[in-house]
Parts: C-alpha cells; structure tokens; sequence
C-alpha cells in the first residue's frame, strides 16, 4: 500500500509519500502519483515529517529515514552520491558528474537534480554551479539560498 500526507512547514506546503517500508516522494507541491495514494500519516511519514522539521530549525544535519528513490542507473548513483555531500558543504555538477561517471555528465547531474524525487533527503540544494553561483532549484533559488545559509549557519 501506498501512502501520502502533506504539512505546512516553515518553508511553505511538504507532501510526502511513503510505503510501508520507505519514502519513495517528497516535494512542495501535489503529485499526480498520489491520485493512487492513500492519504494517511502512517508512522513513517511521521517521523518523516519531524525529521525534516529538525533540520528546518537546524538541530538535526542527517535523515535516519529509509529511502527508496525510483529512477533510472544514473539518477539512482546521482542521488545516492548526492546523500553524501557533507551538511554546510557543497559541490559542483561538474564534480559530481566526475564521481559518478565523468565530467561530460554535468548535463546529467543536472537533469537528476531537476528529477530528484526526495526533496531535503537527497540534498540536490547542494549542488552548484561550477563557478560558485546557485543555479536550479526545484523549490526555488531563493529556497536553495535559504537551506544552503541554514546549513552554513549550523555548521561553522
């Protein structure tokens, strides 16, 4: 079975969508996927939600909720690769591009940032531009600009 909630946070609408063993969706906006979904907070959307309201407020740095992202060999290794860019820290396209395949992928990398369907989780807010500027965000630069100085804050 599949599940959805959504909740008002401190940066707008999260609707969140889960199994009963992992979260598969989170973004800030309605899904057509969860046309099929039961909308009910199951435990694990719960603490799914509490984790991300820790992080919002900066007491937590790392989600202990299980994961599991859909999507192609590539956006699966951009994603996964994404989860270990260090809190407060961030890299390129290009560099992760290089990580995950070689530096021709930058395209890519941005592509399965657009695609990321685990928004905060996988932190594609921390991927930027090869010369240091913010560049796409699915929730907008602004809210990219907003997570990224939460994370500089915590972290220095």
């Amino acid at each position: 079975m599949q599940y959805y909630y959504e909740y008002t946070t401190i940066i707008g609408l999260i609707y969140i969508g889960a199994s009963n063993a992992a979260i598969y969706h989170i973004s800030m906006e309605h899904h057509s996927l969860y046309d099929q979904c039961v909308r009910k907070e199951t435990p694990l959307i719960a603490r799914t939600i509490l984790e991300i309201e820790e992080y919002l407020v900066g007491t937590r740095t790392l989600f202990t909720v299980p994961i599991q992202p859909q999507g192609t060999a590539l956006e699966l290794s951009v994603w996964n690769y994404l989860r270990n860019i260090p809190y407060g820290k961030t890299q390129s396209y290009k560099d992760v591009a290089i990580c995950v395949k070689n530096q021709n992928y930058a395209r890519a990398v941005g592509t399965a940032c657009r695609k990321n369907p685990i928004l905060l989780i996988i932190p594609c807010h921390r991927v930027i531009g090869s010369n240091g500027k913010l560049t796409g965000f699915v929730g907008g630069l602004s809210l990219k600009e907003k997570l990224l100085a939460l994370e500089r804050h915590r972290y220095e």
